[in-house]
């Protein structure tokens, strides 16, 4: 659990304050400040300050999403339905209407979304939250076939990406953390994480990605404004 002050510190971080700036907006001293930074480093055993406010937000979005499926357990045991089991928790999150659209709502406050795509081109969009509208994405289109990650993305990111990408070879093992831009007056800059897996029930081999607008961070300056690979652990 992250704890309620490092999470607003890592929010504020996020927003593109500064430590000072973080201390004067909760009341606290530059140094609870530092101090919170030190915390975090220590838990999640990272040095950048970047891929540490990537990484808590990336863990606030895991809790509510466990914290999602504790609530649906909860109410399928009281109308006395089968309680789906826990190996398959995770894909019940996104067929289950009820918990899908309050997931969605989180998603669009944080200007993010969830998406699952194959690894091979022409790279086949399976599923697409409908918070990707809130960053421009066209998700009918997407799931047709009609538009694709080319579409959204600038032709030099694309280069990049796809250079970074023959850097190393698909492992179902690690997860990546990705930056580049989306299409628009201005770009909007993204932080991606996804991870290679088999779909259970089709044996095909997916990723599954989350992204969410970074523009405020690479506009205070906490993310340098250039496409790249953050971590591949």
């Amino acid at each position: 659990m992250g704890g309620k002050r490092t999470d607003q510190v890592c929010q504020l971080a996020a927003e593109g304050l500064t430590d000072d700036q973080i201390a004067a907006q909760l009341k606290i001293s530059k140094h609870t400040v530092i101090n919170y930074w030190r915390k975090l480093r220590q838990r999640y055993q990272l040095s950048n300050r970047t891929a540490l406010v990537v990484r808590h937000l990336k863990q606030q979005l895991e809790e509510d999403a466990a914290e999602l499926r504790r609530g649906n357990k909860e109410l399928v045991e009281q109308n006395g339905s089968l309680v789906v089991e826990n190996a398959k928790l995770k894909d019940a999150l996104l067929r289950d209407k009820s918990n899908f659209e309050i997931h969605s709502k989180t998603l669009q406050l944080t200007r993010a979304f969830l998406y699952k795509i194959t690894p091979e081109p022409p790279y086949r969009c399976l599923y697409v939250s409908p918070s990707a509208a809130e960053l421009g994405v066209d998700i009918e289109g997407f799931l047709s076939g009609r538009c694709s990650w080319y579409d959204v993305i600038p032709p030099e990111d694309l280069q990049r990406l796809r250079e970074l990408g023959n850097s190393y070879p698909l492992d179902m093992s690690k997860q990546d953390c990705l930056i580049y831009r989306l299409k628009g007056d201005p770009p909007i800059w993204i932080v991606e994480i996804q991870k290679l897996y088999v779909d259970p029930s089709t044996g095909e081999r997916c990723f599954l990605g989350l992204a969410f607008d970074a523009s405020k961070l690479v506009d205070a300056g906490v993310i340098p404004p250039r496409v790249a690979r953050i971590c591949h652990p």
